[in-house]
């Protein structure tokens, strides 16, 4: 199982945390591709992603590709990844890509779909008052966040809770579902779960 090539999509610090959490695991991460360095604070410095710097550190190759084009396929198509996972990457994969993993891509979504898809999910579920939240682990196709659930683990939001209190509870979910699921995805032994288009918040 942990002979499987993985590459891992990803951004924001948040999901270095998953990154991490794989290579702790010991699942062969071959590649990360996230979003190319920007400039940041008063001195327009190239600053680097949290991804990019954690795989960096841990001598995985990085790739920071502005789009998916025909050099950046050829790119994924020599890694031949048994399968992608992505999480806030920042972008959205085109078909291409989509079909190339022997087991497809998953992505990591912060909230219980079809509810709040899109951004800022955690932000939607404060500002809302809503009760429960969640992680859940889709199948990507073509729509945003539109695939059907591997896995889903909810849980219900303290009163008190803040934004940060609530990205680190569902980090911690999010993280031990992943590593949970990554096997059964990789034996086939996933029962995929079509979302409940009437419910989407879009």
């Amino acid at each position: 199982m942990k002979n499987k090539k993985i590459i891992f999509m990803g951004t924001p610090k948040v999901a270095g945390e998953y990154l991490n959490s794989l290579i702790q695991n010991n699942f062969q991460i071959q590649a990360v591709f996230t979003q190319p360095p920007k400039k940041k604070s008063r001195g327009m410095k190239l600053t680097k992603s949290p991804v990019h710097l954690l795989a960096s550190e841990k001598n995985i190759d990085v790739f920071c590709p502005n789009n998916f084009d025909d050099e950046t396929i050829n790119q994924l198509n020599k890694f031949k990844p048994d399968l992608i996972i992505v999480m806030a990457y920042g972008k959205i994969l085109p078909k291409s890509v989509l079909d190339l993993p022997k087991h497809g891509c998953i992505n990591i979504h912060v909230s219980i779909l079809p509810r709040w898809r899109g951004a800022a999910p955690i932000e939607h579920a404060l500002m809302n008052g809503d009760k429960e939240s969640g992680i859940t682990i889709i199948k990507l196709i073509e729509k945003l966040d539109a695939g059907p659930i591997i896995a889903q683990e909810k849980f219900t939001i303290p009163s008190n809770f803040n934004k940060l209190q609530l990205t680190n509870k569902l980090t911690s979910i999010g993280t031990k579902l992943l590593i949970n699921t990554i096997p059964t995805i990789l034996q086939n032994k996933i029962i995929l779960r079509n979302q409940e288009e009437k419910l989407a918040t879009y």
